[in-house]
């Protein structure tokens, strides 16, 4: 066994010779560890990239032809350090090492707000909008529970009530970095102001499906630090109905806690089938539901929607989307509505719009969404980093950064995930 691994090791050590330069990991046991992410591409397409911060981190090359090489460190459910290396590519096939080192020190977040300089991840235009869903098959308002963990960006915001003495489900909201939530600022604010409730009253739930007023499932739980809402939000019109929550600490991302990507800003999202989430009442005047439902809309374009609603000021940056007897409703706030692609290994997930209003559940005219695309440049500034340096690294294809690797390495992963037993 030794003596495989050692080869293994040798073939990683010659792979990335022959690529090029492999960084070094540094210690993720560290509390003092800066948070980063890079991408580099030089003259002969070789590409260097990888990620680090407290608990996790990874360092790959990858050349012209598509060979890889690469090592990454992660401190697993149980506390204990695992490092790996691999080597990929069309000859050699996938050869993968890893080795437990046994117990690390529990990395904690730095002092520092580097986390909050993660990029969100932003998805390809798409000149002709699709989704892979071939018929409509889950219902939040007269619905079918959904699978455990099945959006693992989904989260679930909380407020701290008085009387019941508990944190009480109130909003949904979605990962969008490992600090960052992206809801709805009606959710944030006093009724009909623009006034924001202390961030010390939230509690934010990841990797949750089930939850009550007592009890709930959820695998990671932070406090909020930083409430920015859209310096528009009009509380009465509920017009620019956005807002990006700042976790007190930065979130391990595992098969349950992950980010979704965001459409950008040229994305059409007209006449698409999409989904809508919650733990909000199952019916008009009803109650929350304990678990995670999700039912199928359509979207509509807004020149039908300003119909619909007999509003002709409806802005552009409202997005809108129907189907009959299905629907978000009360509690279902600041929720995600979401693009799948099954195919797409990189960004499977896309959010096109978080729960903003409507006249009712399930409606019969359109409920309203914030319009993702329309406010990408307003989340890359408060998430504190723009994607136009990462860009230009990634030949301006901004789509080609997820969860801090490109397409090929998540691959790379899914398959370790399996052979190393990844969480």
């Amino acid at each position: 066994m030794l003596l495989a691994v050692l080869s293994l090791l040798a073939v990683a050590s010659v792979r990335a010779k022959n690529i090029g330069t492999l960084r070094e990991l540094p210690d993720i046991t560290s509390a003092s560890l800066p948070q980063k992410q890079w991408y580099t591409l030089d003259e002969q397409r070789r590409a260097n990239f990888g990620y680090a911060y407290p608990g996790q981190a990874a360092s790959n090359i990858r050349d012209a032809d598509g060979n890889m090489a690469g090592s990454w460190s992660y401190v697993d459910a149980d506390g204990n350090l695992i490092r790996a290396t691999y080597t990929a590519g069309r000859e050699q096939g996938f050869l993968v090492s890893s080795t437990n080192e046994g117990p690390a020190a529990a990395p904690k977040a730095p002092a520092s707000s580097d986390a909050d300089q993660v990029a969100p991840i932003i998805s390809d235009c798409n000149a002709v909008g699709r989704s892979t869903h071939q018929e409509p098959k889950f219902r939040m308002v007269g619905s079918e529970e959904a699978s455990p963990n099945q959006y693992p960006f989904m989260v679930g915001l909380a407020s701290y009530d008085d009387e019941k003495g508990a944190h009480v489900h109130g909003c949904g909201g979605s990962l969008i970095t490992p600090t960052k939530i992206l809801t709805a600022a009606h959710c944030v604010t006093y009724a009909n102001t623009n006034k924001i409730i202390p961030a010390d009253l939230l509690e934010v739930r990841l990797g949750m499906h089930k939850q009550t007023d007592k009890r709930n499932d959820a695998e990671q739980k932070r406090s909020v630090r930083k409430i920015k809402i859209h310096a528009d939000y009009e509380p009465i019109s509920v017009i620019n109905d956005l807002a990006v929550l700042t976790l007190d600490s930065p979130v391990r991302y595992t098969d349950n806690v992950s980010p979704i990507c965001l459409v950008p800003e040229c994305f059409d999202g007209d006449d698409q089938t999409v989904t809508a989430m919650g733990w909000g009442h199952t019916s008009d005047g009803g109650q929350n539901s304990h678990v995670l439902r999700h039912a199928d809309l359509t979207v509509v374009n807004n020149d039908q929607c300003k119909l619909d609603w007999g509003d002709s000021k409806l802005p552009n940056s409202a997005l809108c989307a129907f189907a009959k007897g299905k629907d978000a409703c009360k509690h279902d706030s600041g929720g995600p509505l979401v693009l799948e692609y099954p195919e797409d290994r990189k960004c499977r997930f896309k959010q096109i719009g978080v729960v903003s209003y409507g006249a009712g559940c399930p409606e019969v005219i359109p409920g309203v969404y914030a319009k993702v695309a329309s406010f990408i440049p307003w989340i890359e500034e408060i998430a504190q980093l723009g994607l136009a340096g990462v860009a230009a690294a990634v030949n301006g294809r901004p789509c080609d950064q997820t969860l801090f690797m490109p397409l090929d390495y998540v691959i790379i992963i899914s398959r370790v995930h399996s052979l190393t037993g990844f969480t």
